[in-house]
Order: C-alpha cells, then structure tokens, then sequence
C-alpha cells in the first residue's frame, strides 16, 4: 500500500510540475492582461527554474518597466542581453528606459548597438527618430554642462580678481 501510495505521489509531481517555458507562457499571459504582477511572479518562477534564459530576463523586465522599477528593470535587460548579446528588441528597450531615466548618452549607445544588430528593423520600427531626438538630447545636455561649468570658472576668476583688488587698495 505504501509502495502504491509513494508511486502516485511521484507520478502526480511529474504531471503537474510546470517548466520555465510554462511559466514564461503564463506571465505573457499575464502581461497581455496588464496583470503585471502576476506576469512578474511568472517570470521570477521561469528564471528560477532556467536562470541562463535572456528572454526570460527581457520579459521580466519589460513587466517592471510597467510597474515602475526601473532600477531592476534596467538590471534585466542588462541580463538579458547578456545572455543574447544580439538580441535587438533588448538593446532598443533598454535605450528606451535609459531615455526615461535620462541617461541619454547610455540610449544613444544602446540605439547604435541594436541598429548594428538589425539596420532594416531599426528603421522599420522609427528607432532612427528616436536616435535622433537623443543624439540632439545629449548634446544639448553636454552643451549645457559645459556652458555652466564656463559660467562658474567666469565666476570664480571674477571673485578671485575682486579679492586681489581688495587687497591691494
């Protein structure tokens, strides 16, 4: 009886245990649902059971990018593309979340890299336009920090002649 007993428990693991794919299929799921925590429960379970996946990672972080934690989301697709260093769609949202991060020198890099990997996509999607407007950002971020960093040294030398000026008189 025990022997029995012992069989269909084993038996009933095998049959009902999911696998990564399984999970991952349930947070798409989910995700389509804009139930995106439970889509991220999902994929946590995935890469849990196939930690070396960069799918896996880029789903998970396209749910955080939905709920807002751009932090870990960033560290997904990091992963993500790690794990597939060609892998376009990562490296386009990636340069879109280091956009809205304002990381605009980072979105840059990333757009390059994912037009590289697939020029003909690259401008199927309009990512050129995008690259574009964030080429204009971070020269105009660059331009502006160097602006400021002219208007202090101005500054500084100013006051460092009206101290010797006071000095002297």
């Amino acid at each position: 009886m025990k022997k029995i007993f012992f069989l269909l428990l084993i038996s009933s693991s095998i049959i009902f245990s999911q696998t990564a794919e399984d999970y991952n299929k349930a947070g798409v799921k989910a995700y389509d649902e804009k139930n995106y925590y439970e889509a991220l429960q999902n994929y946590n379970m995935a890469i849990q059971l196939n930690p070396y996946f960069g799918t896996y990672y880029y789903n998970r972080a396209e749910a955080r990018c939905q709920l807002r934690d751009y932090i870990n989301a960033l560290q997904d697709f990091n992963r993500a593309i790690y794990y597939d260093p060609e892998d376009f769609d990562a490296y386009t949202e990636r340069a879109l979340l280091k956009a809205e991060m304002k990381d605009y020198q980072g979105a840059v890099q990333d757009f390059k890299k994912a037009k590289s990997i697939n020029a003909d996509w690259f401008y199927i999607e309009g990512y050129d336009e995008d690259l574009k407007h964030y080429e204009e950002k971070l020269n105009e971020v660059t331009s502006n920090y160097y602006q400021r960093l002219f208007l202090f040294s101005w500054w500084l030398f100013q006051k460092c002649l009206w101290q010797i000026r006071k000095e002297w008189l």
